[in-house]
């Protein structure tokens, strides 16, 4: 009775353990959607600095054409495309940014997952010998009855 005892004190063990790694895993799930969604903002966020540029571009093109009227009008548009592409250039730095900061989150996302793939692992391996040592305690307690019933037959 105290192996039986045992077998299911230790069987509720590893059902809390596994409960415990089904919880970790629901919660590394919910931390991947919420990581989507931040790289779902960040693309956003990426169309619509991508889109400014564009727009500055043009205006800087267009005011390259118009520079052409006169040599002082000339020098203030230089100026004004210079600081187009100073903005464009400090669009493409966050660009650069933000694409890091995906690809940190695709990695960190990746090294969660196999973590949580070790942790059911782990589980899988010990639910496996749970249930043979209970299939053990199983074929002993059948030997000892069938011992006890020859012992009061003879």
């Amino acid at each position: 009775q105290q192996v039986i005892r045992a077998v299911y004190v230790e069987k509720d063990e590893l059902l809390g353990e596994r409960d415990a790694l089904l919880e970790d895993c629901e919660a590394l799930m919910r931390e991947r959607d919420q990581i989507m969604a931040t790289l779902g903002e960040i693309s956003s966020q990426r169309d619509a600095l991508l889109a400014d540029n564009a727009a500055l571009v043009s205006e800087r093109d267009a005011l390259v054409d118009n520079s052409r009227a006169s040599g002082s009008q000339r020098d203030e548009l230089l100026a004004k495309k210079s600081a187009v592409t100073s903005e464009r250039d400090a669009l493409l730095e966050g660009i650069k940014s933000i694409t890091s900061e995906r690809d940190a989150l695709f990695k960190d996302n990746h090294e969660l997952t196999s973590e949580r793939d070790a942790l059911a692992e782990s589980l899988a391996e010990a639910t496996s010998e749970r249930d043979a040592l209970s299939d053990g305690l199983v074929v002993e307690q059948q030997s000892t009855a069938s011992a006890r019933e020859d012992t009061r037959r003879a």
